[in-house]
């Protein structure tokens, strides 16, 4: 394995899991010299008060975030710490990717994006609490992994995000997966007070404050030569992969 590289996603979930396997990994790369570590992490790192872009503050640490938040905090911080120690370690910040995957059954599932999207379309998923999202089609957000893992720079942070253009709720986009796939069911946009279904760990985004404009990936885009899909054309593609897999 020496010189080469690899790319660190962390499982979901507990904050064990997630932390101490993306340690896992990186301890592995560094054993067997791998030249080149991506960790990929979450917008949940950053403070959303301000226009999130590569160099925005990051939240406090602390009880008060959700274990996810805090496990993402932790190895991001426990990255930059070895990368002071020498090693090349970039970090990739996602937002709310969706897209069609080779891996059908887990990407419809209801925690992840496609998986809502399915189901708004067929009229499960009736609303949602109102608050902005970034929404990358999942196509660029692995292009922007891969350009990370060829050319990013030790300790930089490159957000695999949506442009301006593409903030949307999750009722918003979900409605935009609806009209794609020609059905007349919406998703209402509702306060978090409001809320009749429980929304787990994303009710502390949904009770966050968000800066206008939410998310600037510009200086992203502009290392990596990455053009971005629009986010009504991503899910255009994403319906009509749902369509050939038989799901909708």
């Amino acid at each position: 394995m020496t010189g080469s590289s690899v790319l660190v996603t962390g499982a979901s979930g507990l904050l064990g899991s997630n932390n101490h396997g993306s340690l896992a990994v990186l301890d592995a790369a560094r054993r067997h010299d791998v030249a080149r570590v991506v960790v990929v992490s979450s917008m949940v790192i950053f403070r959303h008060s301000v226009t999130v872009t590569e160099s925005s503050p990051l939240v406090n640490a602390g009880q008060a975030l959700s274990p996810y938040a805090r496990a993402k905090l932790a190895i991001y911080y426990e990255g930059m710490h070895r990368v002071c120690r020498g090693e090349h370690i970039s970090f990739v910040v996602p937002g709310a990717m969706y897209g069609p995957s080779p891996f059908t059954d887990r990407a419809l599932q209801p925690t992840l994006f496609t998986g809502t999207l399915r189901a708004a379309i067929r009229g499960e998923l009736t609303e949602y609490a109102s608050f902005p999202l970034s929404w990358p089609y999942v196509e660029d957000a692995a292009r922007i992994a891969l350009a990370t893992l060829d050319r990013g720079r030790a300790g930089a942070k490159y957000l695999a995000a949506g442009g301006p253009d593409d903030v949307l709720s999750l009722a918003g986009f979900c409605d935009l997966g609806c009209a794609a796939a020609g059905v007349t069911h919406r998703v209402r946009d509702v306060s978090l007070d409001d809320l009749t279904s429980d929304i787990g760990p994303m009710r502390a985004m949904a009770g966050a404050s968000y800066a206008t404009p939410l998310i600037d990936p510009s200086r992203t885009n502009k290392e990596l030569g990455i053009t971005l899909t629009p986010v009504r054309a991503g899910v255009e593609k994403t319906v009509a992969w749902l369509h050939e897999q038989r799901r909708i």
